[in-house]
């Protein structure tokens, strides 16, 4: 909540921005305008983790923009609107594809130590087999030989290597 907050006072301060539009020149309208979108493309990807936060800074910003435009009532105004909803779904599309593949790769990195732990334990349960004096084999169940330790090797008095070809 407190993020979301946050970036909902960010967003709404430079969308007040957007009040002055008609009060400035157009080369600086457009150059607050494109801070503005830059700044909007930037939270998007700044925010991705939390989804709420995105959705208050762009909603803040850019929707005041697309209101001064269409306030306007001329052509040109008009179609700056329909950019900046266009921009304001492509930009909370993205978010939300950006939040899932966000997800998607700290749940595959959770399972890869899951994996990693499992091996690891796995390792040490073998390297304590395979350096124990008791012999271990494992064999699968057409007979294929899969696991043997050294002590295996010497009771049957052949080479680790007979037994690797013969597994």
């Amino acid at each position: 909540a407190h993020a979301t907050r946050n970036a909902a006072i960010m967003g709404a301060f430079w969308g007040c921005t957007a009040l002055f539009l008609p009060f400035l020149a157009s080369d600086e309208r457009a150059a607050i305008a494109t801070i503005g979108i830059g700044l909007s493309v930037g939270a998007c990807a700044t925010l991705t983790a939390h989804p709420p936060a995105v959705r208050a800074y762009l909603l803040a910003t850019i929707v005041p923009y697309a209101a001064v435009y269409l306030s306007r009532a001329t052509l040109t105004e008009f179609a700056l609107a329909l950019l900046a909803s266009v921009l304001l779904v492509a930009l909370l599309h993205a978010a939300q594809i950006s939040h899932r593949s966000l997800i998607g790769a700290l749940r595959a990195r959770r399972s890869a130590e899951v994996a990693q732990a499992e091996l690891d334990a796995a390792r040490r349960q073998w390297s304590q087999l395979s350096e124990s004096a008791e012999a271990f084999a494992l064999y699968e169940s057409d007979g294929r030989l899969l696991l043997w330790n050294n002590a295996y090797a010497k009771v049957l008095g052949v080479s680790e290597e007979v037994l690797a070809s013969a597994g």
